[in-house]
């Protein structure tokens, strides 16, 4: 727009200074001023246009930095919900969180309690159990008591009836002895052919025995020398419950006639080392004790009274193991065992295994303790 006014300016001052010049010079120069002015306006014309390209383009420039303002603007609207969506959904989660964790801390002391009553039922329970348990001890405590006062009833009346009976049986022993004595002497010298002594030596006169056998006994054990253990001849005892059974024990020992399923060793013939263990273990119904002889250096004797032995043999008390030792001690050529008696735990006594007259006689008869 300048380049125009100063063009237009120094084409009027050149009209002004040569205006009175020559007419083709005039036409040229009006030429010339036409073309310039042409010029002029179409540099001013393109300047204007240019002018408006440019308000146009810095109209549409400062439309987009406007639109990218908007949507600036825009997006830091939408940043901004996003965020407040975010912190209202983070918001949510915590309401929830906090809901759920109110719910389990509700859930578990629900469950907390639950637990302590059911723990104080259970308790309330047990005790009750024991409490039941308790009375049902103390019930049975006192029927036992009960029981076992009315079984000491019962026992002693068994006792006294048991001791009435002994009495009686023991009255009557005495009279069968008085009667029996001299015929079971007399039966044993005969079966013996009078190789057993008489034992009449401590009878009174006119044959009549003591009217107590057990001081009759006594003396006459202390009549006999008793052999001591170091002794090869030993007085062992076997005590029977009749003078009939004197006859057949007296001929020969049947081993044969014992019951190997009642006895501790099985079959065998059992006697002992005393007369009063050999009472003992047959009992209150034993009569008469015969006094036999055991020659120990001719028998092969099995000594359980020797725990080395025992050991060996791995002896025991109880039935089982006598009757495995008995069955092995035969298979060994065993002919007599000896060993502590369950009655008189300081007396001995033997089992003979095998029928045998070689290491044992018969020596005397006497009643019994």
């Amino acid at each position: 727009m300048q380049k125009f006014t100063i063009s237009l300016f120094s084409i009027l001052l050149f009209s002004s200074l040569f205006g009175n010049g020559p007419p083709e010079v005039f036409a040229q120069n009006n030429y010339y001023q036409q073309q310039q002015a042409a010029q002029q306006a179409r540099a001013a014309q393109q300047a204007a246009q240019q002018a408006a390209q440019r308000r146009q383009q810095q109209a549409a420039q400062q439309r987009r930095q406007q639109e990218l303002q908007r949507q600036r603007q825009r997006q830091k609207q939408l940043v901004q919900q996003q965020e407040r969506q975010r912190q209202k959904q983070q918001q949510l989660q915590r309401q929830n969180q906090q809901r759920q964790q109110a719910a389990q801390q509700q859930r578990s002391q629900t469950q907390v309690s639950v637990q302590r009553q059911q723990q104080q039922r259970m308790r309330q329970q047990s005790m009750q159990r024991q409490q039941q348990q308790k009375l049902l001890q103390q019930q049975r405590l006192s029927k036992q008591q009960q029981e076992v006062a009315h079984n000491k009833i019962n026992r002693l009346n068994k006792l006294k009836e048991r001791q009435r009976r002994d009495r009686q049986a023991k009255q009557k022993l005495d009279q069968q002895s008085k009667r029996s004595q001299i015929f079971a002497l007399q039966s044993a010298r005969k079966i013996s052919n009078k190789s057993i002594k008489s034992d009449k030596g401590n009878m009174k006169a006119g044959g009549e025995p003591p009217s107590n056998s057990r001081i009759y006994l006594e003396k006459h054990q202390k009549s006999k020398k008793i052999s001591n253990d170091n002794s090869p001849n030993r007085n062992i005892y076997h005590a029977t419950s009749s003078a009939k059974n004197i006859d057949y024990v007296l001929k020969k020992i049947d081993i044969s006639k014992s019951l190997p399923e009642k006895n501790r060793f099985g079959s065998g013939f059992y006697l002992a080392g005393s007369a009063k263990t050999s009472f003992k273990e047959v009992g209150p119904s034993s009569k008469y004790t015969i006094r036999y002889n055991l020659d120990v250096s001719k028998a092969k004797i099995l000594d359980l009274t020797n725990k080395n032995i025992a050991k060996k043999w791995n002896y025991k008390s109880d039935y089982d193991s006598s009757q495995r030792i008995a069955k092995q001690a035969k298979k060994q050529g065993y002919e007599v065992i000896q060993y502590r008696s369950e009655k008189a735990s300081t007396d001995t006594n033997y089992v003979i295994l095998k029928n045998s007259d070689k290491f044992i006689k018969a020596e005397g008869v006497a009643p019994s303790l």
